[in-house]
């Protein structure tokens, strides 16, 4: 499993230290994943799996991935000038709930395109 993560954080261009903080996942975690010595919650797994667009299938290697990595690919190519605060608040938006995401659509319809 973790050799599935491997790729996709790889075609992603990223760390195992920028996912960690990025997901609130322990480097210690992903690192004795890594090793063998312990397996990651399903809360992780999850996490991992939303982040890079997967489902738990593919990140568990027992579903295809190649289209994954290509996805993972060009998700690096269109974040290559985006700003980590930008991420961050694609990654927050993206766990929210539904009257949550509505609130902050109708706040984004009415902010002048100059303050983005």
């Amino acid at each position: 499993m973790y050799e599935e993560y491997a790729r996709l954080r790889d075609a992603l261009g990223v760390t195992d230290y920028y996912v960690g903080k990025t997901l609130s996942i322990p480097s210690t975690s992903l690192s004795q994943w890594k090793l063998g010595k312990r397996k990651l919650s399903m809360e992780n797994l999850r996490k991992l799996a939303t982040f890079f667009g997967v489902s738990l299938e593919q990140l568990m290697g027992e579903a295809p991935m190649e289209e994954a990595v290509t996805s993972a690919h060009a998700i690096a190519d269109r974040l290559a000038n985006v700003s980590d605060e930008a991420v961050q608040i694609a990654l927050l938006y993206d766990r929210a709930d539904e009257r949550s995401k509505a609130i902050t659509r109708l706040a984004l319809d009415f902010t002048p395109a100059a303050c983005l």
